[in-house]
């Protein structure tokens, strides 16, 4: 059940990219930005439902903007170069079969074995940022559907609020004085 008592259907899809979870949160770990401010930065997180994968994550040091989020759209559909520190693991060719995508785009040949989606559908919350002319804009030009989620409704966005769980935890365990109760 819902907080409010209200039943709830769990989010399903068959294949990466049929829908993707969007949601901000503020971290709990402080951070040291440009001239000595201490802050608590945010991060945009998009996880694909199927494949319970972090598409894209995009931090910022203070409140989210509309430029942050249509980022996010990018980041989820861009594959991303190979460095060449990298481990060879993370070298997408040898486990994914790439003569294809390559042929479209020679610039795949190097990419990285992190997840590049395009997707469908996007579950969204009713912030503004996520309502905004920009990312809406960027949305419809991607060929996107953004689907809000029911107000005061955190289940809707289940998979990425505890992917938002996860990372915190994973953040504090490093502070000093942080131990697991």
């Amino acid at each position: 059940m819902s907080v409010d008592g209200r039943a709830f259907t769990p989010a399903t899809a068959l294949r990466p990219g049929e829908q993707v979870q969007v949601d901000t949160t503020r971290l709990d770990v402080l951070a040291l930005f440009d001239a000595g401010r201490l802050a608590r930065p945010e991060l945009t997180s998009a996880v694909d439902v199927a494949a319970r994968a972090i598409l894209a994550a995009v931090p910022c040091p203070s409140a989210t903007k509309a430029v942050d989020a249509a980022l996010l759209l990018a980041e989820m559909a861009v594959a991303h170069p190979a460095r060449p520190m990298w481990p060879d693991i993370l070298d997408h060719a040898p486990a994914l079969p790439h003569q294809r995508p390559t042929a479209l785009d020679e610039r795949l040949a190097g990419a990285a074995a992190r997840p590049f989606v395009l997707p469908e559908t996007i579950v969204v919350n009713r912030g503004k940022v996520f309502v905004s002319v920009a990312f809406t804009a960027a949305c419809e030009h991607l060929g996107i559907s953004a689907q809000p989620a029911p107000p005061r409704a955190p289940t809707a966005k289940g998979i990425v609020e505890r992917t938002f769980d996860t990372a915190n935890a994973l953040f504090r365990q490093h502070l000093p004085g942080w131990r697991l109760l």
